[in-house]
């Protein structure tokens, strides 16, 4: 019997997170069995939700302006 994927949007449906955070732990490799097939990741359909830690690295926050600047 074939193993069933779901795709980033359904996994993230299921675990209840954003497909963004699925892609970069994809991305990061902490999501194991996850495969890239034509740039798109795959995720076993019956994969629990593994632990996921993505860290903020190089984001710019756009500063928080006071009023009258």
């Amino acid at each position: 019997m074939a193993k069933q994927y779901i795709t980033l949007k359904q996994a993230a449906q299921k675990w209840k997170s954003k497909p963004w955070y699925i892609q970069k732990a994809c991305d990061a490799g902490q999501i194991p069995e996850a495969v890239k097939l034509n740039e798109e990741w795959i995720i076993p359909a019956d994969l629990e939700r593994p632990h996921m830690h993505i860290e903020n690295k190089g984001e710019i926050k756009e500063p928080k302006y006071q009023h009258g600047d």
